[in-house]
């Protein structure tokens, strides 16, 4: 996670409550495509939309930008949540996961 931080087209984006973190989303830009690489909300603070909410703050400060994922087929809670963001599946790389998973490539495009 360090190299990926260090990299100038790489942003992190997180949640603090209290005194620590409890959730975040790395991102990398290549020309006027976003990728969202990770979205990590701590256990203890799952369901109460806070990841919705994060996502959103992205979108609304990178409006000209197209945003893409991948995600793990077999992973519906984030496909749910993805598709609440507007995020569509538009594709799928076989095998992409150590274990034989399926990723689905999901877009949200610019409007």
């Amino acid at each position: 996670m360090e190299s990926f931080l260090k990299g100038e087209k790489n942003e992190s984006y997180g949640l603090i409550y209290e005194d620590g973190m409890v959730g975040y989303i790395l991102t990398s830009k290549l020309l006027d495509e976003l990728t969202i690489d990770r979205v990590a909300i701590n256990e203890k603070y799952r369901g109460y939309g806070l990841s919705f909410v994060l996502m959103n703050k992205i979108i609304d400060k990178n409006k000209d930008f197209n945003f893409t994922l991948e995600v793990s087929e077999k992973n519906e809670r984030a496909i749910r949540f993805y598709k609440s963001c507007g995020f569509k599946a538009e594709g799928k790389r076989k095998d992409y996961y150590a274990q034989g998973e399926s990723a689905i490539i999901m877009w949200r495009k610019i409007i």
